[in-house]
């Protein structure tokens, strides 16, 4: 029985031509300069696994360390979908090496229990920030108690940013009303875990915009005078903070 990804790993999806386009935009690359840690380099072994080459069991590592962040697909000339080949691949490496049954129950209940419901992620956060507030985490830490639980568990709880206080998360309304006279509105696309996980950097940007005068940080060479009106700068403003963030992500 032909599998997924064997049917697109000879389709146009997948005619990468081994530019290298692809390599500065993968951040595990990046990080650790194998080829194996590459979108190439991972639809080169998606291809052996498919025409029997390899074991589905042998890229196991390489297909899991990706983010499937998709960054690579912008950069290519070809077009390649490699988030369509990476799906294929893990499907196929999760039929010939299925989950330990903790991992495959704790990955159940988060996103079939916890993320599809708004209500259960805010509680999720909550006890989160308490573990981080109560002084929890410093002591988890400090005894590595997680590393003898699971080390993939310590390395996840390593990930965890800091988690706002509810209070600050709550400052986020749906609709902020402009000071003065209304000019125009503008819409941000955020997902939940930006305003959970990341509310301190979604203030600034509405702040910005609902007071454009008021520069976080300080106004960068050539901004208007502080004394400028939301009508005079605004536009102004809103260049001046897209050209502070993009410095700031060079």
């Amino acid at each position: 029985m032909e599998t997924l990804l064997a049917s697109l790993v000879d389709t146009a999806d997948a005619a990468c031509i081994k530019c290298g386009f692809c390599l500065p935009k993968c951040p595990t690359y990046r990080e650790t300069g194998h080829e194996s840690a590459s979108p190439r380099g991972r639809i080169h072994l998606m291809k052996l696994v498919a025409k029997g080459r390899l074991r589905p069991d042998e890229i196991y590592a390489q297909l899991d360390g990706c983010l499937g962040c998709r960054a690579c697909e912008t950069a290519c000339p070809a077009d390649v979908k490699f988030g369509k080949l990476l799906e294929a691949g893990r499907e196929q490496i999760l039929d010939a090496k299925p989950l330990p049954w903790l991992r495959h129950l704790g990955e159940w209940m988060f996103y079939a229990g916890v993320l599809p419901y708004l209500k259960r992620l805010d509680l999720a956060v909550d006890l989160l920030w308490v573990y981080q507030a109560s002084g929890a985490q410093w002591l988890v830490r400090r005894s590595c108690l997680l590393h003898l639980l699971s080390e993939r568990v310590a390395e996840w709880e390593q990930l965890l940013p800091r988690i706002p206080s509810p209070r600050l998360r709550q400052s986020l309304r749906e609709v902020t009303p402009a000071e003065g006279h209304e000019q125009r509105r503008v819409g941000f696309l955020a997902s939940g875990f930006n305003d959970y996980g990341s509310a301190e950097h979604g203030i600034q940007p509405r702040r910005f915009i609902h007071r454009p005068w008021e520069l976080p940080g300080g106004p960068p060479a050539g901004y208007p005078p502080p004394l400028v009106t939301p009508e005079q700068g605004r536009l102004r403003a809103l260049d001046a903070f897209a050209r502070m963030r993009a410095t700031e992500a060079a």
